[in-house]
């Protein structure tokens, strides 16, 4: 999940460029074999989204340095990109109007893909892939406030059939 209303820093315009978002994610957390992604992001890079409008392409862009075994001395940078080629998913490049990204890869003209970058710019050696589909997980929080609402429910309709086969 990412912070909606985190103040980006915005290159173009708002109709042709992007917004970028230093530490948006709030919990964010991305496994590729050995390696993590997952708050609190390093400060040596830009960890963070970025948001582009862009008439041939729109993209969403999370970006974080990873934990995991070292490659010659350095962790990789991990990259997870969502890209509409027909460049009509996005308005703006305000982090606020995104929407929902589930449905994203089943979309016509849409991408989805992770890159693994083990340079300090992003160049070869790389490990890369795509991805076929994203599954919602609730907030922590989630699962109390329906577990209660189940509950609540239960006792309810308990109390009704009590009443209706006493008679009060």
């Amino acid at each position: 999940t990412y912070e909606s209303s985190a103040s980006g820093r915005l290159s173009g315009s708002e109709a042709n460029g992007y917004s970028t978002y230093g530490q948006a994610q709030t919990a964010f957390s991305m496994t590729i074999g050995t390696y993590t992604a997952a708050p609190p992001f390093g400060g040596n890079i830009f960890s963070g989204i970025q948001v582009a409008n862009d008439p041939s392409v729109d993209s969403f862009i999370v970006t974080s340095r990873l934990t995991g075994t070292p490659f010659n001395g350095f962790n990789p940078i991990g990259f997870l990109s969502f890209n509409d080629l027909s460049g009509g998913a996005f308005s703006d490049t305000k982090l606020s109007n995104v929407g929902d990204l589930t449905g994203w890869p089943t979309q016509p003209s849409r991408t989805t893909w992770w890159y693994l970058a083990f340079s300090s710019g992003g160049q070869p050696p790389t490990v890369s892939g795509t991805l076929t589909s994203l599954t919602l997980v609730p907030e922590p929080g989630t699962l109390p406030l329906f577990a209660c609402s189940v509950i609540c429910i239960t006792l309810a309709m308990r109390r009704r059939a009590s009443q209706a086969t006493t008679g009060k």
